[in-house]
C-alpha cells in the first residue's frame, strides 16, 4: 500500500485537478436540506418543516423554467415565492417561534434564524465519493473509523503547494491505522487521474468560500463570485 508514494519524487509537488469534485456522504438521512452547523436542533425541526411544505410549490416552480413555461428571472415569481414562505412561517406558531421571516419596511425580504456553535447537532461521515468531470469517472471510499477531520485534513493538503515528502510525513503523523486509509485515499485519486504533480508548485487558489452567506435566504442565488476562477499556472 505504501508503494503509491514512490509514483512521485520527494520533491514533487501533488495537488488535486481542478475538475476534481469530492463529496463527503453520511449514513444518516440528511432530510430536506443540507445538513447545517451552528444551530439547534430544535431550529433545524422548524427549517425542515417549512421547506417540506414549500417543497412541491419550489419543485413546480423549477420545472416551470426549465419547460419554458416561465422566464428564468422573474422579479414578480421571486416575491410571490418570498410571500409564500412568510405565509407559512406566521402561520404555524412553532415556526414563527423560530425563524424571523416576512417583508421589510422598505420591501426588501427577510428571513433569518438564531444560531449558536454549543447547541450545534453533529454529523459523522462514513465515506466520501470522488467525481473527475473530464473523464467522467465516480468512485466511492468509505471511512468508517477514520475521523472525517483527518480526511478532510488531508484533502485540504492536496493543493498543489506540498511535496509528496512532506504529504508522507503528514500522514505518518496521523498514525498508523489512519494513515493507512489516507493512504488507500490516495491510492484511489490516483487510480482514477485526479492527481497533477509538478517539480515546482504549480496550481494556486481558484475556490473560495463566498457561498458560507447562504444560509441570509431560504433559496441560495449565488453572485458571480460563486463561479471559480480558472487555475493559474507558475
Amino acid at each position: 500500500m505504501a508503494r503509491i508514494w514512490d509514483a512521485w519524487g520527494r520533491n514533487q509537488y501533488l495537488g488535486l485537478l481542478p475538475w476534481t469534485w469530492i463529496q463527503l456522504e453520511s449514513a444518516e438521512p440528511p432530510g430536506p436540506l443540507p445538513f447545517i452547523g451552528g444551530v439547534d436542533p430544535d431550529i433545524l425541526v422548524s427549517l425542515h418543516e417549512v421547506h417540506s411544505v414549500m417543497q412541491s410549490a419550489v419543485d413546480t416552480i423549477i420545472s416551470d423554467v426549465f419547460a419554458h413555461r416561465a422566464p428564468l428571472d422573474d422579479p414578480a415569481r421571486r416575491t410571490m415565492l418570498e410571500d409564500a414562505y412568510a405565509e407559512v412561517v406566521r402561520s404555524r406558531p412553532q415556526l414563527s417561534e423560530h425563524i424571523r421571516c416576512g417583508r421589510k419596511p422598505d420591501g426588501t425580504f427577510q428571513w433569518d434564524y438564531p444560531v449558536d456553535a454549543n447547541k450545534s447537532a453533529s454529523m459523522r461521515n462514513a465515506g466520501l465519493r470522488v467525481f473527475n468531470a473530464v473523464s467522467r469517472q465516480a468512485a466511492p471510499f468509505g471511512f468508517d473509523r477514520t475521523p472525517s477531520q483527518t480526511i478532510g485534513k488531508f484533502l485540504g493538503l492536496l493543493d498543489g503547494t506540498h511535496q509528496t515528502g512532506d504529504l508522507r510525513t503528514a500522514v505518518d503523523a496521523f498514525g498508523a491505522g489512519q494513515a493507512g486509509t489516507v493512504t488507500k485515499l490516495l491510492e484511489l485519486l490516483n487510480g482514477i487521474q485526479c492527481l497533477s504533480d509538478s517539480p515546482q508548485s504549480s496550481v494556486r487558489a481558484h475556490t473560495h468560500g463566498c457561498c458560507r452567506g447562504w444560509r441570509n435566504h431560504p433559496f441560495h442565488r449565488c453572485g458571480d463570485r460563486c463561479s471559480p476562477a480558472p487555475p493559474r499556472f507558475s
